[in-house]
């Protein structure tokens, strides 16, 4: 078998958690592995190399690619679909303060789908900068560009809240909760700094 991680030709591999431990201890700072090749076949997801039987593997390559614009790509994407909620919010919430219109009529279980996105895409990019050891300063690590200073918890508590006054069918509540908490959370991540 032969096994490639990046440009060094390694030993071979008996199954994929010593792939990955061989992996993560050679991946370059400020990189994330971003595919796996197993005899031609391209796995991104990592944890679809699970049924590979390892035994009949002849050629595995690793490859790397660097951490930073994957997530400015992240955090741009992140931006501009906050951009494009906090555009849409208002008339929503206006829909929501007229009576007769329904919370299903007005849009919001599409804008949910998107806001699990956003906080989902802005999780998961924290932790991909954490684990790469990108944006280290004297050992704390730097925002991201449009770091939100809110924490998980409150995104978490922003849906639960909002779940519930959706359950409830108060839509003034859900307003609320748009005008107030969302546009807040919102404004703190689609903020976009200026170059200096």
């Amino acid at each position: 078998m032969e096994v490639r991680i990046g440009e060094q030709v390694m030993e071979p591999v008996q199954n994929v958690e010593h792939l990955l431990a061989m992996a993560r201890r050679l991946t370059p700072e400020g990189a994330f592995v971003r595919r796996v090749y197993v005899d031609g076949v391209s796995y991104e997801d990592l944890a679809s190399l699970s049924h590979i039987d390892w035994e009949t593997v002849q050629h595995v390559r690793v490859e790397y690619a660097s951490t930073e614009p994957f997530l400015a790509e992240v955090g741009r994407s992140v931006a501009e679909y906050a951009n494009r909620v906090l555009e849409a919010l208002p008339r929503i919430v206006a829909l929501l303060r007229v009576e007769g219109v329904s919370i299903a009529e007005t849009g919001l279980l599409e804008l949910l789908d998107g806001i699990s996105w956003l906080v989902e895409a802005r999780t998961l990019s924290q932790a991909l900068a954490a684990t790469s050891n990108l944006g280290l300063q004297g050992g704390r690590r730097l925002p991201l560009e449009g770091e939100l200073e809110h924490t998980e918890l409150d995104s978490a508590s922003f849906l639960e809240k909002l779940f519930s006054a959706m359950k409830s069918g108060d839509r003034d509540w859900v307003a609320d909760l748009l005008e107030n908490d969302l546009v807040d959370l919102l404004e703190t991540w689609s903020y976009r700094p200026t170059a200096s």
